[in-house]
């Protein structure tokens, strides 16, 4: 009687919440953290990843909450927040597959819900998706170098504007080749193949030296770039296929980014702030970093969308 009870107890649960929430409270108070899974590397193929982005911050995150904890998981090839919360943490949907059948929510890093959301709900018809936070390359070096660094003013940062890229596949170059941006950017770098011209404190440190950063469209509708940029209290000038409203708490155009069509336009978006006006934005972009971003801060803004600001 005493499981019949229970059953039906937390059936009626079930209906009056979203599965996920509930499962995911159960493994918190059974296992007395928080547990985000992350593939044990290394694997083969496609499932192979270095461990930077998001599983780095992972990582940070459960050093600085104390209720979170990794674990390294050899059944699975996605990340979790468990038992059954995607964390897609690829810059594609290429490595959707059959596993996510078992998921009872999906928040996507990299991509828009509005597109490839759209791809996800035809193949999990039944599957909640939401958008979800996105990361730096290297989480653990921008964070020490913002915390120990102090971040620059407007007259003490001798670049106007930034590009350092490259392209990898005919993705990326079709999209940061399509248009000629380096004739109205300061310093424009934009390789070819899988030799960085930066190391990654050289690049981290041209950002933060840096006024304005040009974000161009990588392999996914997102990039590290634009949340880099935005440590450093860099402001953004976005170009045509990057995704900035795909976010838990998405960046607001003309409060933390500019947004440009075309080449010509950006040095009139430029000249359009003051040495005010762009400290404003600045600080702006500085704060959504430390909210949204930051391994002590964005585990709190996670866990609370996912428990309270989810349908």
């Amino acid at each position: 009687k005493t499981f019949e009870y229970f059953n039906n107890l937390l059936f009626r649960h079930f209906q009056m919440a979203k599965m996920y929430k509930i499962l995911a409270i159960m493994f918190r108070v059974i296992h007395d953290k928080w547990l985000l899974r992350i593939p044990k590397q290394p694997l083969p193929g496609m499932a192979y990843h270095a461990g930077d982005s998001y599983r780095e911050l992972a990582r940070l995150m459960a050093k600085n909450n104390p209720d979170v904890h990794v674990l390294e998981d050899t059944k699975t090839v996605h990340c979790w927040l468990a038992p059954t919360i995607v964390l897609y943490d690829r810059p594609t949907l290429q490595w959707c597959n059959d596993e996510l059948k078992n998921a009872t929510c999906f928040f996507l890093g990299n991509g828009d819900v509005k597109n490839e959301g759209a791809w996800l709900k035809e193949r999990f018809p039944t599957l909640p998706i939401y958008p979800w936070i996105f990361w730096p390359r290297k989480p653990a070096l921008l964070e020490d170098m913002v915390v120990n660094r102090d971040t620059l003013y407007f007259d003490e940062r001798p670049i106007e504007s930034l590009f350092i890229g490259n392209y990898e596949n005919n993705e990326q170059k079709k999209y940061r080749t399509k248009m000629d941006w380096s004739t109205v950017i300061s310093e424009f770098h934009c390789t070819s193949g899988e030799k960085h011209k930066f190391t990654p404190e050289e690049y981290l440190t041209k950002i933060s030296q840096s006024k304005f950063g040009l974000c161009l469209r990588g392999f996914g509708s997102k990039c590290h770039r634009e949340v880099e940029l935005m440590a450093f209290g860099t402001v953004p000038i976005v170009t045509p296929g990057v995704c900035m409203d795909s976010y838990l708490n998405p960046p607001k155009e003309g409060i933390h980014y500019l947004r440009v069509e075309t080449p010509e336009e950006v040095q009139g978006k430029i000249d359009s702030l003051d040495r005010d006006a762009w400290e404003k934005m600045s600080d702006a972009c500085y704060d959504w970093y430390q909210e949204n971003c930051m391994s002590d801060r964005a585990w709190d803004l996670m866990i609370r969308k996912i428990l309270y600001n989810t349908p």
